[in-house]
């Protein structure tokens, strides 16, 4: 029974390992999107799709 116990408690902190990680990939996702869209908000107001695209 005690040996039960050490094993549920190693798997909760694994856990708890994995979440944190999980956690903190989704934020650097997020800072990343942000940034992008921070960069495409910044674009010249006259450039459109079609005069990029062409040089």
């Amino acid at each position: 029974m005690e040996r039960s116990i050490e094993v549920e408690k190693f798997i909760v902190s694994e856990l708890r390992v994995c979440w944190i990680e999980l956690k903190s990939l989704i934020l650097a996702q997020i800072e990343r999107w942000r940034h992008a869209l921070h960069m495409q908000v910044e674009r010249q107001h006259g450039a459109t799709w079609w005069r990029v695209a062409n040089g």
